[in-house]
């Protein structure tokens, strides 16, 4: 590519799209007990999975979300697919149902 004629939020989005068809990045899902800390442990579980985090969304307000619960998303950069399995079965062990949503 070259020239001043790229839309660079279309590049974003194809680069975006192959890192996440190769399994190197994902977005998550799991819900936790909304109570001080359980976000932290819910991160610091990803970290023990060696994932990175980019982004992370916390939202207790949904009508669909039950009293008590929070629902995470999390955007993550993963080695490979079986790296994203990993992280599912390490947060399924721990007592989270995590579930991947791309």
């Amino acid at each position: 590519m070259s020239g001043g004629n790229i839309d660079v939020n279309i590049l974003s989005i194809i680069i975006e799209r192959g890192l996440a068809k190769t399994g190197r990045y994902v977005r998550l899902r799991a819900l936790i007990t909304d109570q001080p800390g359980n976000l932290s442990r819910l991160l610091t579980r990803v970290a023990a999975a060696r994932a990175n985090v980019i982004s992370v969304s916390h939202d207790r307000i949904r009508p669909n979300i039950p009293l008590k619960q929070a629902e995470v998303e999390l955007v993550l950069e993963t080695r490979d697919k079986e790296h994203i399995d990993e992280i599912l079965s390490l947060l399924s062990h721990h007592g989270y149902t995590p579930s991947a949503i791309s």
